[in-house]
């Protein structure tokens, strides 16, 4: 980051740029999805998220992501600073949610005293 750079620019989301990154990568022989993430060493899954704008890699990701392409991390990454980021996405539920408390569970029987060791049947 720059030595002028404001607090802002810290929470600006960052954004793959696919088609360098796709070009690159084809340039070191990985053609598939794949490819890909085994050539930048992470889960396919990581991957789709960082083509997606759906993830903001952790330093060293981008950076080993740049290294592994011959680059540096600014030719593959752009600060998108007018778009927020959306934050981890969290499935919403599938059914509808009670709008009242759950009835409570019934309370065991209470145990019988106990009997006092002389009034014990043997």
């Amino acid at each position: 980051m720059a030595a002028n750079a404001t607090a802002t620019d810290a929470n600006a989301p960052v954004r793959l740029r696919v088609e360098i990154f796709d070009a690159l990568a084809a340039a070191k022989g990985a053609r598939t999805e794949m490819e890909r993430a085994w050539l930048i060493g992470t889960h396919l899954t990581t991957l789709y998220r960082l083509r997606h704008a759906q993830h903001v890699p952790r330093l060293d990701l981008a950076m080993r992501m740049a290294a592994r392409l011959g680059v540096a991390v600014d030719d593959i990454f752009e600060l998108v600073e007018d778009e927020p980021y959306p934050g981890p996405t969290r499935p919403q539920p599938t059914h509808p949610q009670p709008t009242h408390p759950e009835p409570s569970k019934p309370k065991p029987a209470p145990k019988p005293p106990r009997r006092a060791k002389d009034e014990q049947v043997a």
